[in-house]
């Protein structure tokens, strides 16, 4: 996504995010809609992800907005993004579970 912005400026386009979603039912959703506003006329156009999610928890629902912010824009530009850059959480699982791994022997000990 680099130069995005640069091309954005240059086209006079403004971008927004805006948080969706539903919390509290058996049918809780959560997701991004991202507003793309065409500056000299203040057209709009916008896409929009969102998914059913069993979590309330506030750090899940912030990991999830800032991925739907970037796919939106992925999406939206039709950009594919560096493997490098995109790699669907998996470090942070790994982090998450050589934590959890770490703390399961010390309860042991």
């Amino acid at each position: 996504m680099e130069g995005l912005k640069e091309t954005l400026d240059k086209y006079e386009i403004d971008i927004r995010h805006e948080p969706i979603g539903k919390m509290g039912t058996d049918k809780s959703f959560i997701g991004m809609k991202t507003i793309f506003t065409y500056m000299p006329t203040l057209e709009e156009d916008y896409v929009e992800f969102a998914h059913l999610v069993d979590t309330d928890k506030a750090q899940d629902m912030g990991s999830y907005q800032t991925y739907y912010r970037r796919y939106n824009l992925l999406c939206y530009f039709n950009l594919i993004p560096e493997k490098a850059l995109d790699d669907d959480g998996e470090r942070v699982q790994k982090r998450r579970t050589q934590q959890q791994s770490k703390q399961t022997v010390r309860k042991l000990t």
